[in-house]
Parts: structure tokens; C-alpha cells; sequence
């Protein structure tokens, strides 16, 4: 389904169907405001960093070698990674991937690289 163009309330518009109370204009912009930002998001606009609690990690990792992440965010100190998601590896492969939960909160992670010693790797640590 293609989303369609979307237009705002006006109470100009309102108007042309009778007498407009005057509350209506404290209710518009919230609603016009609302419509617009649920538009962008139906249109795909929606980013993993703006939109889910995560946050996106990019290091140098070693093939087979684990680094240690905080995966807290600076104003959550309590949050804990459920899942971690590998997004890129400086246009390697890996045979595998994996993390662990560290006793301090932080998380463990490890790439087997395919083709490579070493590459620049971005992750998606998805917090709870």
C-alpha cells in the first residue's frame, strides 16, 4: 500500500461545517503534530537509534578475540543487552558470532572473521 499525501487540520477547513469553538485550536497542533510524525513513520523513516531502546557500537575487533561492551546508555545506568545484532564488518565475512552476558552488566563480543585478522565491526546491542 502506497501512504497517500498528508494534509493538515486547519480550522479553516473546520469551519466551512459551522461555528468552531475556540478550544479546537489548543487540540490541532498536538493532533497535526501526531499525524505528521505516525506519516514519516509509515513512509519508513523510523531509525533503530531513534525509535528502539539500543545502541549501535562500532570497534576494532581481532578474529576470535572477545571485547568487552558496556551496553548501558548515559542517562539508563540499569539497562542489560537481550540481543545483539552484527550490522557490518568492513566488508568481511564471519564463520561466527557470538556474546555473552558479563556478571557486571556488560556484554562479551566475539567475531571469527573470514578473510581477515582484523576489521572494523558495527553492532546493535537491543536493551531492556
Amino acid at each position: 500500500m502506497k501512504f497517500g499525501t498528508l494534509k493538515r487540520i486547519s480550522k479553516e477547513a473546520m469551519s466551512r461545517a459551522g461555528d468552531v469553538p475556540k478550544w479546537v485550536d489548543a487540540l490541532l497542533e498536538p493532533l497535526n503534530d501526531f499525524i505528521e510524525n505516525v506519516g514519516l513513520a509509515l513512509q519508513g523513516r523510523l531509525t533503530f537509534d531513534e525509535n528502539f531502546l539500543c545502541k549501535i557500537v562500532t570497534r576494532e575487533f581481532s578474529d576470535g578475540v572477545e571485547i568487552e561492551i558496556n551496553p548501558s546508555l548515559e542517562n539508563q545506568k540499569n539497562l542489560r543487552a537481550y540481543g545483539v545484532i552484527p550490522l557490518s564488518m568492513d566488508g568481511l565475512s564471519f564463520d561466527k558470532f557470538g556474546w555473552v552476558q558479563k556478571p557486571n552488566g556488560n556484554i562479551g563480543v566475539t567475531f571469527d572473521l573470514d578473510g581477515g585478522s582484523s576489521a572494523t565491526c558495527t553492532i546493535l546491542i537491543l536493551l531492556r
